[in-house]
């Protein structure tokens, strides 16, 4: 009888696996009285229609026949057909080998199976099963599966997937026809894609790579040319794709970062081509931390389309240590690449004020700094700067450096500052700000505006000039404010009235007088001695107004 090609392979793959599970041929026991035996039944892996017996007897096995009964099929039904065609595996043992055969049913279906076995001696063995159910049904395959190319790189991503879907007879395994219209799934190492045959039953897909390494596969779907036939995987060769090399820039955009603020990291991530370093986009990074032998990632980002990335990073601990990231191990196109970062966070300070601007024009301020970490501690000298702006937004000056004095040097301990500063501004913003160094961090208090109008006093005149003695000085003069670019009249300011006698090295404070509701002053004095008269105005504190300059006026009296 005429060998089947697909019978011969099947027969070698089938001894191949019986030997594996068990003895050899040559090393079975001897049956039990002479009766042959079955030592095990199963149908082929690739082929439903082909069916192996493992037998063995004290005298060469001469005839195996196979019974099929169909699975549903009540005790007592005929069976639905049978076999004795089986061929022994050519390099096995008369007495104990593998026979194969290609059964022929009317009818595709789930059977049942026992087998007959008759030796030399003609002992006979019937109805032995090993509760084996034969799948006698169309088996829908892949053949010439083939990936195109296994090594697809940045230039060339995409890789073609090709194949034949033939449906293959049971009783016929070497008359696999196509199938025109079927579905194959593709597996591609991170799902599926689907691909419908033409009438040569050929499918072909495009895939784009979304691992560095993977395998190909393709499983026929069902069809409904063949209702319940059985679908079998089919693995083709492995992808690895090439991965370019990466790099990627970074710079932070903070040199003394505040303990529990955000620090940004920034750059650009590129890749080597054939013309250069590029700048590529939608590429992950991220911030992995190295704490006690245990990374931690502690922050994610993805570069925009021009490779710009920005990667904010929660400064939580003093000092945290670890690596910027860029690309995934498993990547298709890109390597890994990796720059170590190391942060020296300042511990957070904070700082508070109180500031005044008296009459005097002199500006008194006093406050606080302070640190809530226990691993902190103040520099040797620590200094505050007092801050001008005429605005309060922008053109801040430095107007003093404050010593601060350090009493504690402890966590949430007040070390005090505190500082006068003459001629200040009448109008003006203030704050005060602790520069920090790399171990603490800055800090700034709030703004103050603090504003006082200037005042003067206009038209000042001690009159007749000379005088008799016994006569009446006049003392008139007018008070005034300024309004932004304006002198306005300051009705009933209190004006301070001093003579000073010639030759006299200071003057003498008489009292006060009140100006009228223009700002007017009108007084007079008997004349005594020559010597001057003088004013000036010293408003309350409580009152928006600064002390003027004095004004004076000399009398001779005769």
């Amino acid at each position: 009888m005429r060998r089947s090609t697909a019978l011969s392979v099947a027969i070698a793959t089938a001894l191949s696996a019986a030997t594996a599970a068990g003895a050899s041929p040559a090393q079975a026991e001897d049956p039990a009285a002479g009766v042959p035996q079955l030592a095990n039944l199963w149908a082929d892996p690739q082929h439903p229609g082909i069916l192996h017996v493992r037998g063995q007897s004290d005298s060469p096995i001469t005839r195996v026949t196979a019974h099929f009964f169909a699975v549903d099929a009540p005790d007592g039904t005929a069976e639905s057909g049978s076999t004795s065609d089986f061929t022994p595996y050519p390099d096995g043992y008369p007495a104990s080998g593998v026979w194969s055969a290609v059964v022929q049913l009317p009818q595709q279906g789930d059977y049942r199976v026992t087998v007959d076995i008759e030796d030399a001696d003609g002992d006979i063995a019937t109805g032995l099963s090993h509760g084996v159910v034969l799948h006698y049904r169309t088996a829908l395959k892949i053949q010439d599966l083939k990936i195109t190319p296994v090594a697809p790189d940045i230039n060339h991503q995409r890789i073609a997937v090709t194949g034949t879907l033939v449906a293959e007879a049971p009783g016929d395994p070497n008359a696999p026809v196509t199938v025109a219209g079927g579905t194959v799934e593709v597996g591609t190492g991170h799902g599926t894609v689907e691909a419908v045959t033409g009438p040569n039953g050929r499918f072909a897909v495009s895939v784009l790579p979304a691992r560095h390494s993977f395998q190909v596969g393709a499983v026929p779907g069902p069809s409904p040319a063949y209702p319940g036939a059985l679908e079998f995987d089919t693995f083709g060769s492995g992808v690895t794709t090439v991965q370019a090399p990466l790099r990627f820039s970074v710079s932070t955009h903070a040199l003394n970062p505040r303990t529990g603020g955000p620090v940004t990291v920034t750059g650009r991530t590129q890749v080597l081509t054939v013309r250069g370093w590029m700048p590529i986009g939608h590429v992950p990074l991220q911030y992995v931390s190295h704490v006690k032998g245990y990374d931690y990632i502690i922050a994610t980002a993805t570069s925009d389309s021009d490779g710009n990335y920005a990667l904010r990073i929660p400064s939580t601990t003093p000092v945290p240590s670890g690596d910027v990231v860029a690309g995934s191990y498993d990547a298709p196109f890109l390597s890994q690449a990796r720059q170590p970062l190391t942060l020296r966070l300042a511990y957070a300070t904070d700082i508070d004020m109180a500031a005044d601007l008296g009459t005097d024009d002199k500006l008194r301020v006093f406050g606080d700094v302070w640190f809530s970490d226990q691993r902190a501690h103040w520099p040797s000298k620590p200094t505050v700067t007092l801050e001008y702006s005429k605005n309060g937004r922008t053109g801040w000056k430095s107007a003093a450096t404050i010593p601060v004095t350090i009493r504690h040097n402890k966590a949430l301990y007040l070390e005090e500052f505190s500082h006068t500063l003459s001629g200040a501004p009448a109008d003006g913003y203030w704050r005060a700000r602790f520069n920090g160094n790399p171990d603490l961090a800055s800090s700034t208090t709030k703004t103050f505006h603090l504003h006082r109008h200037p005042t003067r006093i206009v038209g000042f005149n001690a009159s007749p000039e000379p005088v008799r003695k016994g006569d009446w000085v006049h003392l008139n003069g007018t008070v005034q404010y300024n309004s932004g670019t304006t002198w306005k009249a300051l009705g009933r300011a209190q004006v301070s009235l001093y003579f000073r006698p010639r030759g006299a090295k200071s003057y003498r404070y008489l009292y006060d007088v009140a100006a009228d509701s223009r700002g007017r002053i009108a007084d007079f004095e008997q004349a005594t001695v020559d010597g001057t008269w003088a004013v000036r105005i010293l408003p309350d504190s409580q009152t928006p107004y600064l002390n003027s300059n004095q004004v004076s006026d000399y009398v001779d009296v005769r």
